[in-house]
């Protein structure tokens, strides 16, 4: 019997949106495709497959070219919407007149241009395969010793009528070798990333000046569609890039006498009511029952529809727990993102009770928050 198996590029449609067609020399109604590659058995893709970027299709030339996902804050189902909503919906900028548009993507692109410079760069490394580091290598001899090594002292230790158990351990250990080496392997672009790139994506960004919600918006937005550089990149590292007071001297740091910190308190706002917070709060649960500590009347929202948890030395964390979702807008970004898993909130922002953040805000169901100091 033979197997056909190999990789192959997979294509998901995520949408239609507006952009300007450079063959059409006008905006058109554009597909946006994901591309991926994954392997295949029999030409089936098992998976959506690694990122490989995102393509626009003009669906009146059918001229294909990149495109930049975060660009637009929506996507439109419909292919047959109409172009003046589509420009509304998807890529407000290209509105004649809207300056306060346009002004906030170029500011998100001039924040974002680091990140995809780079991203590019550990993308190649991902798309080449396995490459074997330091710790790889490491790894890989000791799949070599460490199961010799294990035979060896077995013997001199353990009875004869244990060897069929020390010959299943020699295999288990060198199969578990094996399988750590090539992980690190797979994972040598990251170590690379943190090594070689890291440093000068931060240089590049301090110049920037970005605020703590800018970046934060950016990188959400990044790890929302698959940016390798999103995962790669030190979170706690990238907000000291953030702009705030300068750092001082060594001298003055060790003159000044340390203040003591103001207490953080997180302020849940809903229909005209503060809910404050302090840190080690287990749970805030969000929803319609009477039993929350935060109660919405809305026949859209769930009974506990979010949670919201603090541990103490982290960050707040929103949680999802309903069915419609919940999504999140930190003030400053230009678009909303779906909480899957736990999101930290930092800064201040607000919580739609929906994963249709637009829909959620125009009924009020939206809980606005902000991390107080004192």
């Amino acid at each position: 019997m033979f197997l056909i198996w190999g990789e192959q590029n997979t294509e998901k449609k995520l949408g239609y949106v507006a952009e300007y067609c450079a063959t059409c020399r006008d905006v058109r109604a554009v597909k946006v495709l994901r591309v991926g590659r994954t392997s295949h058995l029999f030409y089936v893709p098992l998976g959506r497959g690694r990122l490989l970027g995102y393509d626009g299709v003009c669906r009146r030339c059918e001229l294909r070219f990149g495109v930049e996902i975060t660009d637009y804050p929506a996507f439109e189902q419909d292919k047959n919407a109409d172009l003046i909503e589509l420009v509304r919906k998807t890529n407000p900028k290209l509105l004649a007149g809207n300056d306060a548009a346009l002004a906030a993507w170029r500011r998100m692109n001039a924040v974002r241009e680091p990140f995809l410079r780079y991203n590019h760069n550990l993308l190649q490394r991902y798309l080449a395969g396995a490459r074997y580091d330091l710790p790889a290598v490491l790894a890989l001899a000791g799949s070599l010793v460490v199961p010799f090594a294990f035979v060896y002292l077995a013997g001199r230790l353990l009875p004869k009528s244990a060897d069929a158990w020390v010959g299943f351990g020699f295999i288990a250990l060198f199969i578990a070798g094996l399988l750590w080496a090539n992980r690190l392997a797979r994972a040598e672009p990251h170590r690379f990333f943190r090594s070689r790139l890291e440093d000068a994506l931060l240089e590049d960004l301090r110049k920037l000046s970005p605020t703590h919600e800018e970046l934060l918006a950016c990188l959400a937005a990044l790890r929302e569609y698959e940016y390798p550089i999103a995962e790669a990149v030190s979170a706690d590292r990238l907000l000291e890039c953030a702009a705030g007071p300068q750092p001082r001297s060594k001298v003055q740091a060790a003159a000044a006498k340390p203040a003591p910190a103001p207490k953080p308190t997180l302020v849940l706002s809903h229909a005209g009511k503060d809910y404050r917070f302090s840190p080690g709060v287990a749970e805030i649960v969000i929803g319609r029952s009477r039993e929350n500590a935060i109660v919405l009347e809305s026949k859209y929202v769930s009974r506990s529809h979010a949670q919201v948890a603090w541990p103490a030395g982290a960050a707040p964390r929103l949680k999802n727990l309903s069915r419609t979702g919940t999504s999140l807008r930190p003030d400053g970004a230009t678009q909303a993102m779906a909480c899957s898993g736990e999101v930290e909130l930092h800064g201040s922002g607000a919580i739609g009770l929906s994963e249709d953040f637009a829909g959620a805000e125009s009924r009020g169901d939206v809980i606005r928050y902000r991390i107080a100091s004192g």
